[in-house]
């Protein structure tokens, strides 16, 4: 399984260790249906999150080392950041979808971006938040909950710019169906239907089978790593690099 790693709902990982890396793990079915087994919970705060061990992760360049203290790797100039469509502004119209707007106030939305530059080395037009919106669960069911866990109730997903639940999810349609451009999917609105771009070209669907994690307590060392490992890294608070949560993306086949 692929996995890309961003600030996402991991508050419930009290246990964080430096080692591991936190997801969300669900089976998202044809029909919208996410499926989350609630097996061996003990709180219904949040999703039943999994554990990884960064390490499992190979690392994406072998010219470059932690210890190195520079490095840009060949595929990330950093003067060049500027310049990618990821890192251009929201319009209006984009703003108007709330769930956009705060995908990119949250860094999901240049992660996903910044993290197939990193990897492919191409300048992709900015990530559709919508497509993802679309492609996300319709309905979550539970399975395997224990007694007094009246939180994990079914319930049903608005897939609109305006669902405070809809843009929680998106690890599952990533997985399911990655992401899309805006050249195939304007952000400003959420699409009918996603068969087809709206100009009628086939979709192009970047970053399948990748998932959201998190990772916790990293110094500026362990981010370094965690750099060339998974290509790009959203940390929370610059300034308080030993202490932040800090989120990325990754995309080795471990699982």
């Amino acid at each position: 399984m692929l996995l890309l790693v961003i600030s996402l709902l991991f508050s419930r990982f009290a246990h964080s260790q430096v080692e591991y890396m936190y997801y969300y793990d669900g089976k998202l079915d044809k029909n919208g249906v996410l499926t989350v087994d609630a097996k061996g919970e003990t709180n219904s705060t949040n999703i039943p999150g999994k554990t990884i061990k960064i390490d499992d992760f190979s690392y994406i360049s072998s010219y470059y080392s932690v210890e190195d203290q520079y490095f840009n790797k060949d595929m990330f100039i950093v003067s060049d950041i500027e310049n990618l469509n990821t890192s251009q502004p929201l319009n209006t119209s984009e703003i108007s979808c709330n769930n956009v707007a705060l995908s990119h106030e949250m860094g999901i939305y240049g992660l996903l971006g910044f993290t197939y530059k990193s990897i492919y080395l191409s300048n992709v037009y900015s990530p559709s938040i919508t497509y993802m919106l679309k492609n996300g669960p319709s309905k979550i069911t539970y399975k395997n909950v224990a007694d007094g866990l009246q939180g994990f109730q079914d319930r049903e997903i608005d897939q609109s710019c305006d669902s405070a639940e809809a843009i929680n999810y998106l690890t599952f349609s990533l997985y399911n169906k990655g992401f899309a451009s805006t050249e195939c999917f304007p952000n400003d609105v959420i699409p009918e239907s996603v068969d087809q771009c709206t100009n009628g070209r086939q979709v192009s669907k970047m970053l399948k089978n990748y998932k959201i994690g998190q990772f916790k307590e990293q110094d500026s060392l362990d981010i370094k790593d965690l750099l060339l490992r998974f290509g790009a890294v959203l940390v929370e608070v610059l300034k308080m690099i030993n202490s932040a949560t800090r989120f990325l993306l990754f995309l080795n086949e471990v699982i």
